[in-house]
């Protein structure tokens, strides 16, 4: 377990759930000198926001109303406080993810850039020209995935109205950087390597908006399974259908390779390896082994997928409180790790889910919070306290 004490941490802040006695600490929530922006939120829940060394946390920052979201780093050590903002890193779709040598990436336009925790920035792939041919980006990643081997970066992209699958080569000269997999008429995105196997990926089949026309279309199965040969493309939950906030969604890989998912009445379902690479001899209703029987929104597990955390739920924010949640498998015990208020900036707009994820070595949740009347934050908690 992590020997960081947050409690001697000068930008960390206790916050103890009234409900449950857990105590959650707040990076420099409002009213904190050394506070960054009014809107502070770790990471898109499958791209973990501490770097594996479990030093520093990525986070992103927000100035309502402007939409552009800007990436701040922190030390997680309480004798060497720094914590940096980088402006140069402004975009608007929050696809960020810690590279392994504790950096980060990001996207802007046709471009991912590499930026380290003293803020140098280069620029590591764009998409040529002559794939754009005139049409205009509008997204190339939707957050960031690595192959096995570190050497790839899916590309889930859209340029016009053609949705599109491919890779980012970072070893490859600019020119032989990109390839293509596969195109779609409709959107694709949420693309996740395994992470054990540097062929197979998974893919969320989303609700499409047409651009020019504004019709909706929402999907009917979500999660598809494909490889870089694009001899694949296996639905894995064709028994369950999807309607708005119903059915199976929000897929990510356990660092073991097993491909995790939430259905949002059932709960937490795991797929082994050996059962996704024979998804055609199994039935539909049994490729998945339920983990958490319960209605949830966003989930992650740890490294041997034995503790689980999920929000539930932020579709719900108008209703009631949201919920991060943690349970244990091995036990069967769920605790109750913070209830939040609605936040006081538009969720959607600025996509201000808890989104609960586990750090690289499993010492640390982190997650964002509104406990602090309703101004988003990132929230750290050790597991030790927790198990």
């Amino acid at each position: 377990m992590s020997t960081i004490d947050f409690s001697r941490h000068p930008l960390f802040v206790p916050h103890r759930d009234p409900s449950s006695g857990i105590v959650s600490y707040l990076l420099t929530p409002p009213g904190h000198p050394q506070r960054l922006a009014p809107l502070m939120q770790n990471f898109y829940f499958v791209n973990s926001s501490i770097t594996p060394d479990e030093r520093w946390l990525w986070l992103t920052c927000a100035y309502p109303p402007n939409p552009l979201k800007s990436l701040a780093v922190v030390s997680l050590d309480p004798d060497n406080p720094v914590i940096r903002h980088f402006p140069q890193s402004a975009e608007q779709t929050g696809n960020s993810g810690v590279a392994r040598d504790g950096g980060c990436y990001f996207a802007i336009g046709p471009s991912i850039y590499h930026i380290d925790t003293d803020g140098r920035t280069t620029c590591r792939f764009t998409l040529p020209e002559s794939y754009i041919n005139g049409r205009q980006v509008v997204r190339l990643i939707t957050h960031i995935s690595l192959s096995a081997d570190g050497r790839l970066i899916l590309i889930d992209g859209q340029v016009g109205d053609t949705w599109f699958v491919g890779t980012a080569d970072l070893q490859a000269a600019p020119d032989r950087a990109f390839s293509l997999i596969k195109e779609f008429p409709f959107n694709h995105n949420h693309g996740q390597f395994s992470p054990i196997d540097n062929d197979l990926f998974v893919l969320a089949h989303d609700h499409t908006r047409v651009g020019n026309s504004g019709a909706y279309f929402h999907h009917n199965v979500r999660t598809v399974l494909m490889n870089r040969a694009n001899t694949r493309y296996d639905f894995l939950t064709p028994h369950r259908y999807n309607a708005h906030h119903i059915g199976p969604s929000h897929e990510w890989w356990s660092p073991d390779g097993w491909l995790c998912y939430v259905d949002y009445q059932l709960g937490a379902f795991e797929i082994s390896p050996q059962n996704l690479a024979n998804v055609h001899n199994i039935a539909p209703s049994e490729l998945a082994t339920r983990v958490w029987p319960t209605e949830l929104c966003h989930a992650h597990c740890n490294r041997d997928r034995t503790l689980w955390v999920a929000d539930e739920s932020p579709y719900k924010w108008h209703l009631k409180p949201c919920e991060v949640r943690f349970f244990d498998r091995r036990s069967g015990v769920t605790k109750l790790i913070a209830s939040m208020p609605e936040p006081n900036a538009p969720r959607r707009g600025y996509h201000l889910d808890p989104h609960p994820q586990f750090s690289p070595q499993d010492n640390f949740v982190c997650y964002t919070s509104t406990v602090s009347g309703g101004s988003p934050t990132v929230a750290v908690v050790p597991v030790s306290t927790l198990v």
